[in-house]
């Protein structure tokens, strides 16, 4: 009995610890458009496919990001989807360094169609969410 009291600190703490990373994880839901757009890699100077994305309650096109893990985007059609936004850990030896990261949560929907309303020129802004 008393090696069950001994041991179930331990349980506590190795199960709360994996919580936290996924409590820092936020998921958002977006339109990505149809066609990418090329514009200057953070970083690096060159010119590289960046996504197009517009959230439900802006609704205004805008650079997004070059990479989401674990989604095969086809040009030619738009998709609605939950994206998961993973905040990294600064690293201060590290200069350029992306802070944020992206992995598909869910498509919610995926349709062939040209999307409508693309500016054709866009705000060097990434979508910021709360």
């Amino acid at each position: 009995m008393k090696y069950i009291f001994l041991l179930l600190p331990f349980f506590i703490v190795f199960t709360g610890c994996g919580k936290d990373e996924d409590e820092k994880d936020k998921i958002i839901t977006l339109t990505i458009a149809s066609e990418k757009r090329m514009w200057y890699a953070g970083g690096t100077g060159s010119l590289a496919p960046y996504y197009l994305a517009k959230n439900m309650e802006d609704d205004k096109w805008r650079f997004f990001c070059i990479y989401i893990e674990g989604f095969d985007y086809e040009e030619g059609y738009e998709y609605v989807v939950e994206i998961k936004v993973h905040e990294e850990p600064v690293d201060p030896t590290l200069a350029d360094q992306e802070l944020i990261s992206y992995s598909l949560h869910k498509i919610i929907s995926k349709e062939k169609k040209n999307s409508e309303n693309l500016p054709e020129d866009l705000d060097a802004l990434t979508i910021y969410y709360d």
